[in-house]
């Protein structure tokens, strides 16, 4: 046998290795189609960009924790390189703000999520450890720290702008996620609330996946994310899950309810071709990621106190994978009641938004000027 023949059948057996491991564990997909109707179309204003001057230190991206404080009408941002506060009044007559305090703190944590209870006093999460602190800027440091010590399948909370920390006087919810698909889970143990109650600080855990993540596979990533807000009336949280065309409404009972908010455009989003159980595909990142940009995506939840309504987003495949995802804004009354829909421009931060009596404010990633932030004012006319 010549060498060109070995070197040829060596080949042929690398490539059908390949092949094979490429196939192993796949399976037909399942489609989680919506209920189509008439769609209407959503009046959205696209008005002033809110433009925040940063100093030299400060990088405020996609992740950076922000949050807006209502009385003072002030802006709020933490930068975790330099582990600083600053905070933008934005009732300044300027087309640009400046930042008018800024804070060093101490505390060596990642934080993650923050929000302003006081002139004197933050809440600050870490997701690491699952910990919350309460830090008092006249005692420098941190004054009390709570656990919300998650275990097993129980995820403890991803806190982020999509999915806050939601503080009251007897009781502290947060919203996370595990990752990963495990055959055989029993979906009753995988639970993505936590609570601590006050004051003994004794941590629970609430509410599974919906019925739709029971028996499919869905990437294990960012289909498993989880998106929250509460309704100021009742106190009830209402969940938002990437594969559901329905929201999850809690009540103080961890009562659950079932409320369809998806789009009234054909939308079907599908699972993952591959089987949960010893696949090694499912570890290969990029397989994940390209699955996520295949299929339309649910993401945040907001309640628009100001108006008494709901905007739920919603991500379609892109056309052009380096853009990203399209996504569109789907608006309900507070009852629900489905009110239109309409698309968002391109190059939003998502997870880097905030609400205020003006409109919904979305961090534009797009702009290219490192010394400024820029917020684009949404607002939705009905």
């Amino acid at each position: 046998m010549t060498i060109s023949k070995i070197y040829g059948r060596i080949l042929c057996c690398a490539m059908a290795a390949i092949f094979c491991a490429c196939q192993e564990g796949k399976i037909r997909t399942w489609s989680n189609c919506n209920q189509p109707g008439d769609s209407l179309a959503l009046h959205i204003v696209f008005g002033d960009t809110l433009q925040l001057q940063l100093d030299s230190l400060m990088i405020l991206g996609i992740t950076t924790p922000v949050n807006y404080e209502e009385k003072s009408h002030t802006f709020y941002a933490y930068d975790e390189y330099n582990k600083r506060l600053l905070s933008w009044p934005l009732q300044q007559d300027s087309a640009l703000l400046a930042p008018d305090t800024i804070y060093k703190l101490n505390i060596r944590q990642k934080i993650s999520w923050f929000s302003v209870l006081s002139p004197d006093s933050l809440a600050l999460y870490c997701y690491g450890p699952g910990q919350l602190y309460f830090y008092s800027h006249r005692n420098k440091g941190v004054v009390r720290k709570l656990d919300f010590s998650a275990a097993g399948a129980a995820a403890k909370p991803y806190a982020s702008g999509g999915a806050p920390v939601y503080i009251t006087d007897s009781l502290i919810t947060g919203f996370g996620f595990l990752m990963g698909e495990i055959a055989g889970e029993k979906p009753a143990g995988r639970t993505i609330c936590s609570a601590v109650h006050l004051p003994d600080g004794q941590a629970s855990h609430h509410v599974p996946y919906s019925a739709v993540y029971t028996d499919h596979n869905w990437g294990g990533a960012h289909l498993r994310t989880v998106f929250a807000t509460r309704q100021d009336h009742t106190g009830d949280f209402i969940i938002s899950l990437p594969a559901d065309h329905h929201v999850q409404f809690i009540n103080s009972r961890w009562e659950i309810k079932d409320v369809y908010a998806g789009s009234r455009k054909h939308a079907c989003i599908t699972t993952m071709p591959y089987s949960k159980k010893n696949n090694r595909m499912m570890a290969d990142n990029q397989v994940a990621l390209d699955y996520y940009f295949s299929t339309p995506t649910y993401r945040n939840i907001i309640y628009d106190r100001y108006r008494e309504r709901y905007y739920r987003i919603l991500e379609w495949p892109p056309v052009n994978p380096r853009l990203g995802k399209k996504s569109w804004l789907i608006a309900f009354d507070s009852n629900f009641k489905y009110l239109g829909e309409a698309p968002l421009p391109e190059a939003l931060a998502l997870d880097n938004c905030f609400l205020t009596s003006e409109g919904l404010y979305i961090l534009n990633t797009d702009n290219k000027d490192p010394n400024i932030a820029q917020y684009v004012q949404c607002k939705v006319e009905i």
